[in-house]
């Protein structure tokens, strides 16, 4: 239970899968070289989904345009508590002509309260264009400071490292590949960011699709882990969650990694998994590549955050409607549930 006077806060993070990689410029209707399922469908089943229930969504995988207006166009007609919601994109594509050129994909909306400053960082990692698909995204960071009527704000940063592969030839991603570093690179791009900008006072949270599995035995996580922490960061599934985690794949085994809570069906059961192989990355049916990290309190903070739930969401999509048969879930990963009260 919150403190008296704290302020409550529901955050929610989302790799969203709103991807559609190349455009074919032919008159008419738009063409694609590849589009994931329904993805402007989608986009507005999100919207109302997040509509008066998130007071800040840290999405990625929001490309274009046309994928961030269906997704706003869900508060159309519900209404954030100050109207309209806020909302903030990550770095954009310079070069919005070339067809598989593409944003960082990075998309914050702010539903009943101010934001007080926004910042992005483009990474200087990128991986290689011929090998890695998603080098032809501009990966970055986003700051969205949120005003939330205390004496010092929330920061959040949110992320989504490289993939890597997929594009001409299938490439090694775990630990000491090129790919790996290339996500390492990334990872203390971000940290470097927030030292930049974090504003002493202020709380900070992290959010994104780090691409990196905390249930695999590489070092990789490891090595995650011990920068974040080094930089006062702490991962809140492993001090608040229950069980595995899993964030991804929802298309290999939604029966398995998500299942419903009858009380909420958005949200997963979390619980502990009593498999003898649960923490072997090849009994998993899942993995857990999507995180919030929460800096520890500090004695220059003038705010300080308790969590009081850390879930994961499904999402599942309603039957018949468009794509569900390739889709049945609004994203194939699953959502970090956040509930935060700040004094």
């Amino acid at each position: 239970m919150a403190r008296a006077g704290a302020v409550e806060l529901r955050c929610c993070f989302y790799n969203a899968f709103l991807l559609r990689a190349a455009r074919v410029p032919l008159p008419g209707r738009p063409r694609y070289l590849h589009s994931a399922p329904a993805v402007d469908a989608r986009a507005h089943e999100l919207g109302r989904r997040l509509a008066g229930r998130y007071d800040v969504a840290a999405l990625c995988e929001v490309f274009d345009q046309s994928e961030h207006r269906s997704l706003v166009s869900g508060w159309h007609g519900r209404g954030g508590r100050h109207g309209r919601p806020r909302t903030a994109a990550g770095p954009p594509a310079f070069l919005r002509r070339v067809p598989l050129v593409k944003t960082s994909g990075l998309l914050t909306v702010v539903d009943g309260h101010a934001v007080a400053r926004t910042d992005t960082h483009l990474y200087r990692t990128r991986g290689h264009r011929f090998l890695d698909a998603d080098a032809w995204a501009h990966k970055g960071a986003l700051l969205v400071e949120v005003d939330v009527g205390l004496a010092a704000n929330l920061e959040v940063y949110s992320t989504h490292l490289i993939w890597g592969g997929d594009l001409l030839v299938p490439r090694e991603r775990h630990h000491r590949s090129a790919v790996a570093d290339f996500r390492q690179a990334q990872a203390h791009e971000l940290l470097d960011f927030v030292r930049r900008t974090h504003r002493p006072g202020n709380a900070t949270l992290i959010v994104g699709d780090f691409n990196i599995d905390a249930l695999h035995p590489s070092p990789a996580y490891t090595d995650l882990t011990g920068a974040m922490g080094d930089a006062g960061f702490d991962d809140l599934w492993l001090t608040h969650g229950t069980g595995p985690g899993w964030t991804c794949d929802l298309r290999k085994a939604p029966d398995v990694i998500a299942v419903a809570d009858p009380t909420d069906p958005d949200r997963c059961l979390d619980r502990a998994v009593d498999t003898p192989d649960a923490g072997v990355h090849g009994g998993d049916p899942g993995k857990r590549i999507d995180f919030a990290w929460l800096r520890r309190p500090a004695e220059v903070d003038d705010v300080s955050v308790e969590v009081q739930a850390v879930r994961r969401l499904a999402f599942p999509r309603e039957p018949g409607v468009e794509g569900y048969h390739e889709l049945p879930f609004l994203s194939d990963h699953l959502g970090l549930h956040l509930e935060l009260a700040l004094a």
